[in-house]
């Protein structure tokens, strides 16, 4: 047996003890942090948010993709994707940091009436924003499409 093929074996018969022979568990998504609108210029609104996950397992992983919709008074207005290469550490929670721009008038021509959409957003100074979609994680060579689901009221102001 070659120094590379002992390398391998090694690996697997240690992912293996480690994780009983069982396969490994799916990470889960706990909540968004921090959603905040970090600029508006020019009727865009940017918004910033930390996207909280477990990792239940005893060993790491990567992060490997994001596909999340961004969703304001039910209309959707951006769309983050991103292909990551992120390391998890094992047994804990793990935060990755999303951003979505998009211009304010989307949102208020979708509403139907621009003129009530636009005053109630003035006026309220605040949006229900969704995040939905979802992570894909790879733990132990298992990959798991993590579903994101939240809901979240937010303030236009700086």
């Amino acid at each position: 047996m070659n120094a590379s093929n002992r390398l391998v074996y090694l690996w697997v018969v240690l992912c293996l003890s480690i994780m009983g022979c069982d396969s490994a568990e799916e990470p889960t998504f706990q909540k968004m942090a921090n959603i905040r609108v970090t600029d508006i210029q020019k009727g865009v609104v940017t918004l910033t948010a930390d996207a909280i996950y477990h990792n239940p397992n005893p060993i790491g992983g990567e992060l490997t993709a994001t596909d999340i919709a961004v969703i304001v008074n039910d209309v959707e207005v951006a769309q983050i994707k991103q292909e990551l290469s992120t390391d998890l550490e094992a047994n804990s929670d793990f935060t990755i940091p999303v951003v979505a721009s998009f211009p304010l008038n989307e949102v208020v021509k979708k509403e139907g009436d621009v003129i009530s959409g636009l005053v109630s957003a003035i006026l309220k100074k605040k949006v229900q924003v969704t995040y939905q979609g979802n992570t894909r994680v790879r733990i132990a060579g298992f990959g798991f499409e993590v579903p994101v689901d939240y809901e979240q009221e937010v303030s236009l102001k700086k």
